[in-house]
């Protein structure tokens, strides 16, 4: 069965313009699109956060999302997958740490967008690579989102920081995506430097490249998501859930949500 595209906006928090320009993305990813936008946040109006500011402005605009959320600081964690009805988003709540639930919003997705951001995201873009995912960097009026990163990775002072968030995100997700902590910062290091990935200064450019890059990928079957290391029945859920998903037709009601879930356990 043929799927919708799965598109993931990684960026960060605080980043002067980013929160801004992914808001504007994700309003502008959607239209007559019908493409599926991933973060690892909610639909929340944000000038800050890049992973819910690009929710929120799919949210406005009637876009299909999903949610990948990290556990509740302090708090041992539980999955569980679920629709959220009348937002046309599922959302995913991992029992990991937010760098433990980083491999799935970088892997998870067919393409990845890359705001400005800090070691999250360059968790997320390492995990990208790694997995050989084509990537678009979205920069700003203000800033390159590439620059930024590859001097952010690249810094004496920040390097060994990476590396430990990537030895964090390895040994929460290690078992279903196996690497180490070299190959994440050699695929890291090897993308920021790579030409062959674009980066673009306006989100029609972004959406151009995501139009080009998706006539070479192959949506059949499954989403690229691997599962969850502690629930081995997430995954079948998670994929019942996204063809509920695409069910969903603008004018829907909660009625017509409820109903294109109903088959879902």
């Amino acid at each position: 069965m043929t799927r919708k595209l799965v598109v993931a906006a990684i960026g960060g928090n605080h980043v002067d313009k980013a929160a801004e320009l992914a808001k504007q993305f994700g309003e502008e990813f959607t239209a007559k699109r019908g493409w599926i936008l991933m973060t690892g946040g909610k639909p929340k109006e944000s000038e800050s956060k890049v992973k819910d500011a690009a929710l929120f402005g799919c949210k406005k605009a009637h876009g299909l999302m999903v949610s990948i959320l990290p556990k509740k600081k302090g708090e041992p964690g539980k999955v569980h997958c679920k629709p959220i009805i009348g937002e046309r988003r599922v959302e995913l709540v991992t029992d990991l740490t937010n760098y433990g639930r980083d491999p799935i919003t970088g892997a998870a997705a067919d393409i990845v967008v890359v705001f400005d951001g800090a070691d999250g995201t360059l968790v997320e873009l390492a995990y990208a690579a790694l997995k050989n995912r084509p990537i678009v960097f979205l920069s700003s009026s203000i800033s390159s989102s590439r620059t930024s990163l590859r001097d952010r990775a690249q810094s004496q002072s920040n390097r060994e920081k990476v590396i430990k968030k990537l030895t964090e995100a390895n040994e929460a997700y290690g078992s279903l995506i196996p690497t180490s902590e070299d190959n994440l910062m050699a695929a890291l290091d090897s993308c920021l430097q790579d030409n062959r990935f674009p980066e673009v200064n306006s989100i029609s450019q972004a959406i151009t490249q995501i139009n080009q890059l998706s006539q070479h990928i192959k949506l059949y079957g499954d989403t690229h998501f691997r599962g969850m290391p502690s629930d081995a029945k997430i995954k079948g859920r998670f994929e019942k859930l996204i063809l509920g998903l695409l069910q969903m037709t603008l004018s829907e009601n909660r009625v017509r949500s409820s109903a294109c879930f109903s088959n879902v356990p």
